[in-house]
This record gives C-alpha cells, sequence and structure tokens, in this order.
C-alpha cells in the first residue's frame, strides 16, 4: 500500500503487522536521511528491528543499503541472530539469509542487504562508513511515542471543545 507522508513518498513495506516500516527510494546523507525520516513521523529502525525484519527487506531491498539508528559498533566478523534480531555465534546451519557481517567501527550505522548469493552472508552491518556517503533508500519507522502524543493533543482539543 502506497503511503505519501508530509515531505516525500514512502512506501509503506508488508510486514508481519506488529511494526510498519517505510521506504523511500532517495539517495541521502546520514543527516538527510534523519532529517526525511523525523519531518514525516518517523524515526531510523535500529539493527534489531531492521533484521526481525529480515525477509521484508531482502525481498524489498536486495542490493541496497540504508541508515540505521545508533552510531558504531564495537562486534566484528560474522554474526548470526534470532527473531528478536539478537546477534548470536553461529553454530554453521544458519542460511545465507540468517547472517550478518558486522564491521566494527564508530561513525553511523547502516545496513547493506547483499545481492550475491554466492557470499557468506546476506546482511552487513557497520559503522565505518566514510562520511557523506549517500544512501540509495531511506528506511524508518512509525514514531509510536509521537503517534500517542499526537492523539494525546487530539484527545484533550476535542474534550476541550465538549465542554464549552
Amino acid at each position: 500500500m502506497a503511503t505519501r507522508l508530509r515531505e516525500g513518498p514512502f512506501r509503506e513495506v508488508p510486514t508481519d503487522g506488529k511494526k510498519s516500516l517505510f521506504v523511500s527510494h532517495q539517495i541521502a546523507d546520514h543527516s538527510e536521511s534523519m532529517k526525511l525520516l523525523a519531518d514525516n513521523g518517523l524515526r531510523p529502525v535500529t539493527y534489531w528491528e531492521a533484521l526481525v525484519h529480515a525477509p521484508e527487506l531482502v525481498s524489498e531491498l536486495k542490493g541496497k543499503w540504508f541508515w540505521l539508528a545508533d552510531q558504531g559498533t564495537t562486534k566484528s566478523g560474522i554474526y548470526t541472530f534470532n527473531a528478536k534480531g539478537e546477534l548470536a555465534e553461529p553454530n554453521g546451519t544458519e542460511t545465507l539469509d540468517e547472517k550478518v557481517h558486522i564491521f566494527r567501527g564508530n561513525r553511523p550505522l547502516r545496513l547493506s542487504i547483499s545481492s550475491d548469493d554466492y557470499s557468506d552472508w546476506r546482511f552487513a552491518l557497520g559503522g565505518r562508513t566514510v562520511s557523506g556517503a549517500i544512501a540509495p533508500v531511506v528506511v524508518g519507522i512509525k514514531d509510536v511515542t509521537k503517534s500517542l502524543e499526537d492523539g494525546r493533543a487530539a484527545l484533550e482539543r476535542l474534550r476541550r471543545g465538549l465542554s464549552k
């Protein structure tokens, strides 16, 4: 389902229904991505939220990368992840789509989804991207806190209007 938000065309990615991911095929550096998300009532996805939606991301964004919430990681190497997006040491039985290669670094985090089915991993999580790098897509998630605050404010305005 296409969703047009305030600043640009974001499309809702079909998920399991718990949290909606939104993708905009706009190129943007880190600060532009964060501004675009905020202006549209979205927030950046954490790496564990992204990994929870790994199948949807593979089908939607294979061969692309985007900025994540948070900055830097001290982990390095190949990991697997569980249904909650938590990282774990691989046991050797994981499929390509269950592996993430992590690159240590202290810069903003990014997630790449490999289109190469011959590598040892599908996802690359890194905190060492050069300054000014331009992502081909912007991915966000509904900011539930902001939505709740907006709903409370609307309810309060309605109550004040009814009490006159």
